[in-house]
């Protein structure tokens, strides 16, 4: 991983809540598809 000196929090919060969405997303197509 790349060390960025000036990340300010906010941007930090946002890509955590991004990921864990996609997470989400991506564990909710998986479970669709296992179900079908």
């Amino acid at each position: 991983m790349v060390k960025r000196p000036r990340i300010t929090t906010e941007r930090n919060i946002a890509m955590a809540l991004d990921q864990s969405a996609l997470l989400e997303v991506l564990d909710a197509l998986r479970t669709a598809d296992a179900g079908e």
